[in-house]
Order: C-alpha cells, then sequence, then structure tokens
C-alpha cells in the first residue's frame, strides 16, 4: 500500500507541474521544489536550440513562463504514465506521454501548434513531500508551425502575454 501512496504522490506532482504552466501559477510551480536545489531541464530533444540546463527552481520558471505566457492559451494532457519508485520509496520516475496544446490569436487569427513528447520526470522525498529533480523531454512526433514558439516568447518579452491573473480572469467567465 505505500508503494501506491508513493506512486500516487508522485504522479499528483507532473499533474501540478503541467497545470501550473496552464495556469501560470509560480507559486503552485515553485510548491514542487526544493527551495535553492538546482533542477535538471533537459528539453534538447524537443526544442533543439535549447540546451540541456542544472538551473534554480525561479530561473526555470522564468524560462517557462518567458515561453509560454506569449501563447494565448495553453493545455497539457498527460497519458500512459508510469511510476516507478526505489526499494525505499524515496526517489520516483514518472515516465509519460504528454501532448502540449499551444494556442496564438494574433488579429483575429487563431494558430495554434502541439507538441507531442516522451516525459521523464524524477522525483525525490524530501522533508516529507516530493520535489522535482529532473524533467527531460523527447519529442515524439514532429513538429508544425515550430516558429509559433518564437512568436510566442517575443510576445512574452514585449509584455504582450497572459499573466496568472488574466489566466484566472478567463476561468471566472
Amino acid at each position: 500500500m505505500d508503494k501506491l501512496i508513493a506512486q500516487n504522490e508522485a504522479l499528483q506532482q507532473c499533474f501540478i507541474f503541467h497545470k501550473s504552466q496552464d495556469t501560470l501559477n509560480k507559486t503552485m510551480f515553485l510548491s514542487l521544489a526544493e527551495p535553492g536545489a538546482k533542477i535538471t531541464f533537459d528539453i534538447s530533444r524537443h526544442l533543439q536550440h535549447m540546451p540541456s540546463s542544472h538551473i534554480l527552481p525561479d530561473e526555470l520558471w522564468a524560462g517557462i513562463f518567458g515561453g509560454l505566457s506569449g501563447f494565448t492559451a495553453t493545455h497539457h494532457q498527460l497519458g500512459n504514465h508510469i511510476v516507478e519508485c526505489n526499494e525505499d520509496l524515496t526517489k520516483a520516475c514518472v515516465t509519460a506521454k504528454v501532448a502540449a496544446f499551444h494556442s496564438l490569436e494574433q488579429d483575429g487569427v487563431v494558430s495554434s501548434v502541439t507538441a507531442y513528447v516522451d516525459e521523464t520526470m524524477d522525483f525525490e522525498k524530501w522533508q516529507g513531500k516530493w520535489v522535482l529533480r529532473r524533467v527531460m523531454l523527447e519529442r515524439s512526433v514532429p513538429l508544425e508551425n515550430e516558429t509559433l514558439f518564437l512568436v510566442a516568447r517575443e510576445n512574452a518579452e514585449r509584455g504582450d502575454g497572459r499573466t496568472e491573473a488574466s489566466v484566472s480572469a478567463m476561468a471566472e467567465v
């Protein structure tokens, strides 16, 4: 029973990771991390211009926010997940298929790109909770309309993007 509980808790952290991105909720995202501990973030097999990095949670959030807030909306969906724990239930590895939909509306025209990736997330038990240690994404289907990622980043850099407050306001409508 303890193994099932550990697996469920680790999987819940994956869901929180993706929900925090879709809602642009920094507090939710940072709840996944050990303060001051670096996280390995490797999306080099998904977006080749992004090298693997070992960065602090705030830096990781800044990168994620800078990439996703320029989209009008995002939606991450996980499936086919498998959770493996070590024998003493202090480490967990979650693998999943992720469909990440990204939408951008400009001048009344909606464009989108959906990324399909194999995701691996490593967690470790720290002070009674599961914290994120590593995220690795590998694209499993070629991207169409990949330039939207660059347009979204430019939007975010100009301040023409979503914020946590704007996402929350849309959810209340």
